[in-house]
């Protein structure tokens, strides 16, 4: 079995490979805007520190370049919520402008400050984008 970290690098790879190429050859067939969505499973949901140490994480990356919009917060337990996994705690969309955002931001101190926080707090985290 694959371990999270190692998994979570080829996934990275792989997306920075393909958006290289693509942006490279001109042949991408995504749109110009980029959604990226993160759901965290909290070490301890209650604890007020760590929630707002990884708020302001999130919203400190609202100054990379290419982000045009952060949504961050909790998940909503009323019960009409639903959903097909009810169990994380936080999670956020981050809307960026283009592919080659994307692929910068990967890289950028705030991102990397956000990745450092959250292996700090969280037990897991699920990632993907979508256009």
């Amino acid at each position: 079995m694959e371990t999270r970290e190692k998994k979570e690098a080829e996934n990275i790879a792989l997306l920075n490979e393909a958006e290289t190429s693509d942006l490279l050859s001109g042949n991408s067939l995504l749109s110009p805007v980029i959604q990226h969505v993160n759901c965290w499973w909290m070490k301890d949901p209650n604890n007020k520190e760590d929630i707002r140490r990884l708020s302001e994480a999130v919203e400190n990356m609202r100054e990379i370049p290419g982000i045009i919009d952060i949504q961050f917060g909790p998940r909503v337990q009323a019960a009409w919520a639903g959903g097909t996994e009810p169990t994380f705690d936080y999670a956020f969309v981050v809307t960026f402008d283009s592919e080659e955002s994307v692929v910068n931001y990967h890289p950028h101190p705030l991102h990397m400050k956000t990745i450092e926080i959250t292996n700090e707090v969280s037990e897991k985290f699920y990632y993907f984008y979508f256009n």
